[in-house]
């Protein structure tokens, strides 16, 4: 027999096909036959195969993981299992038993046992990186994040060049905030595929979190040279440019992102908050309206435009804007106090009290909503409540200490011995 067959499935199926007319009662060449089939696709064929081989040959160790993939192909779990079960009764030092078997449980979502499984085939065999990739897939899906590293780890050194191995440690480091590190693997994933635009993408990411911004923006670029449809790429540059305090670029990389990609609402609302940020009202008012019509359920873009109308002195158009990202994300504390202050404009302090103190009940560590109650409670007459509230927002953030020294709204408690007390602090 030719030791070397065709490496292609289909020509090996007919190379083995031959073999097999010369020698139709070889159990050998029954199992590679029934293997080149399974190869080729043709499942049902090669399972006819490899059974003739283990009816011939009961003794023989390779047809019966041979058979149990192509069961586990065709969803047949358990007769895969027990096929993979008597195979490693015939070599029991052998690894490749247990780590059929644990890509069984995997696959049935039975992970303590195939974490066991797995540990064992590594114990047999200490170089099975697939076996040690595989455990640290089933310690991460069980939540041991430590353990997965350190098996992703061990995978990815015994081979250097597997790029599943590599991404899977590159992705939980990333995950784990890990990023020198990660940044270190993805590094050697791009030597590996230096052309795939999702690596260069994610190791621009991880240089981002650690501040490399040079370093940073030539990765970006480069993704974006070899793939320049994906918006949020872009997004990610343009958010980048944002915190190296340089606006216009961030909004040239926001405009080619929409240009890409004209119905992504979160392309469209960071660029319509930059647009905001440099007080083009007009302009950020006409972006916050297309993330909307993109995405009507999209609660912060309707809480910012509500806000941005408000500045603009449009209360009742501000007042249905927070209504509708309150609707959407009741829990809103944020879009609460600022509800709050529109009802206070439009109509007094009884209107806006029950959401500022929907504010504090949802986020009791929120100073604004605070103070804002002080006011009320002093414009209203009722001083012990307004010193508490004030005590409370300056506790929590001291700029309102500052600012109570001069608002006008605190009028009706600056002469109480305790405001006077908290000034002096």
């Amino acid at each position: 027999m030719n030791p070397n067959p065709p490496q292609n499935p289909e020509e090996a199926a007919v190379f083995f096909r031959r073999q097999l007319e010369e020698h139709p009662d070889d159990p050998v060449v029954l199992t590679h036959f029934g293997n080149a089939l399974a190869e080729a696709g043709y499942l049902q064929e090669a399972v006819v195969h490899l059974q003739r081989a283990l009816l011939l040959e009961p003794s023989l160790v390779l047809p019966y993981y041979n058979l149990g993939t192509v069961l586990m192909r065709q969803g047949e779990l358990e007769q895969a299992y027990e096929l993979y079960e008597k195979g490693g009764r015939l070599a029991p030092e052998e690894a490749r038993s247990y780590y059929f078997r644990a890509n069984v449980r995997m696959a049935q979502s039975r992970l303590e046992e195939a974490r066991e499984l797995f540990r064992a085939a590594v114990k047999l065999d200490p170089q099975f990186a697939m076996a040690w990739n595989n455990l640290g897939s089933i310690y991460q899906k069980l939540g041991e994040e430590e353990q997965a590293l350190s098996c992703y780890r061990r995978a990815s050194t015994i081979d250097q060049t597997d790029l599943g191995f590599q991404q899977n440690l590159a992705r939980l480091l990333r995950s784990r905030e890990k990023y020198a590190e990660a940044a270190k693997v993805y590094r050697n994933l791009v030597k590996l595929d230096p052309n795939r635009p999702e690596t260069l993408r994610d190791l621009a990411d991880v240089l981002l979190m650690q501040k490399k911004y040079a370093e940073a923006t030539e990765f970006y670029k480069k993704t974006l040279a070899l793939a320049p449809d994906q918006p949020e790429v872009y997004q990610r540059y343009g958010m980048m440019l944002e915190e190296l305090g340089k606006p216009h670029e961030a909004l040239a990389a926001y405009r080619q992102a929409s240009a890409v990609n004209s119905k992504n609402s979160e392309v469209l609302y960071q660029w319509a908050n930059l647009l905001d940020t440099l007080q083009r009202d007009q302009e950020a008012m006409t972006i916050y309206q297309r993330c909307i019509e993109a995405d009507p359920k999209h609660a912060k873009a309707h809480h910012n435009l509500g806000a941005l109308l408000f500045k603009l002195k449009r209360v009742e158009e501000a007042l249905a804007a927070y209504h509708r990202a309150l609707a959407l994300d009741p829990n809103d504390f944020i879009a609460h106090n600022n509800l709050g202050h529109a009802l206070f404009v439009r109509s007094g302090y009884a209107a806006a009290m029950p959401s500022f103190l929907k504010a504090v009940a949802l986020n009791p560590n929120y100073a604004t909503a605070h103070y804002n109650l002080a006011c009320i409670e002093a414009l209203e007459g009722r001083q012990s409540q307004a010193i508490t509230y004030l005590k409370n927002a300056v506790r929590l953030d001291r700029k309102y200490l500052e600012r109570a020294r001069g608002d006008s709204d605190l009028d009706g408690i600056r002469n109480e011995p305790a405001f006077r007390a908290l000034i002096k602090t």
